[in-house]
């Protein structure tokens, strides 16, 4: 499977996380009431692409990554007056390899200009690491690397 170069980072309640993983479905859904309106369009590129979009789970107690799983649909629902909600749809759920599971393990997406800069004047790439006051609602961050390892094909490997 061939994964996009963005992922979704989370919290999300031990408690739930467990109930998902002991259900006989592989994958699982959750809401939450803020709109995931970056996120959505960032999938739906990811789709245009045929690539899948990974989101990875921290438990909100912890705040350590403790799985991932790719994203199936992200739904955002407006009501009536200001109220949105968020419905994200994920597949079956692995397990986040140890060296992975702190949130400065990964860096959040640098913006547009910044990935511009960095291919026009050859400027050294500035990344900022995930911390726990960008994860909640969600954080866009940049793929991980052991997505790029089970990107390749077998022959691929060393």
């Amino acid at each position: 499977m061939a994964y996009h170069d963005v992922c979704v980072a989370t919290t999300v309640d031990g408690k739930a996380l467990q109930v998902i993983l002991e259900s006989p479905t592989s994958g699982g859904s959750f809401t939450q009431s803020h709109p995931w309106i970056l996120a959505r369009e960032e999938h739906m590129l990811a789709r245009s692409r045929d690539r899948a979009m990974v989101v990875m789970f921290a438990a909100s107690d912890t705040l350590e990554f403790s799985h991932w799983a790719p994203i199936k649909e992200i739904e955002v629902r407006e009501y009536q007056g200001s109220t949105c909600e968020s419905i994200v749809h994920f597949g079956e759920l692995q397990e986040v390899g140890e060296i992975w599971r702190t949130l400065d393990s990964v860096f959040l997406k640098p913006s547009a200009e910044q990935l511009r800069r960095e291919e026009l004047e050859q400027v050294r790439p500035t990344r900022g690491a995930l911390d726990a006051h960008h994860i909640h609602p969600y954080a866009l961050i940049e793929a991980p690397p052991f997505l790029t390892v089970l990107d390749r094909e077998p022959s691929e490997m060393p």
